[in-house]
């Protein structure tokens, strides 16, 4: 795997997982930027996949959500590791 598919996978994975978060909390995009000091715009690109998630953001993240951050890390980890086993192309 590329270095490129990599990150844009991780990045796919970030998402995925803020989405799940603000569905569980019954928030907006506009909400948690307000939340995480950021502009609306901003947290959609990120969310689509237009921009990347940065460190700084993740821990954010963390602090929003009440999770340390190596446990919001490890949420992601189970999240991107779901989504590949759902995505994966059965075998013959």
């Amino acid at each position: 795997m590329s270095r490129k598919t990599e990150l844009s996978t991780h990045h796919r994975a970030v998402s995925d997982t803020v989405r799940i978060l603000m569905s569980r909390h019954e928030e907006t995009v506009s909400g948690l930027a307000r939340d995480l000091g950021d502009h609306q715009p901003n947290v959609s690109a990120k969310l689509g996949g237009r921009r990347g998630w940065h460190m700084d953001d993740l821990w954010a993240l963390a602090e929003h959500y009440k999770m340390s951050p190596t446990e919001f890390l490890a949420t992601i980890e189970r999240t991107r590791a779901a989504t590949e086993q759902i995505t994966a192309p059965e075998n013959g």
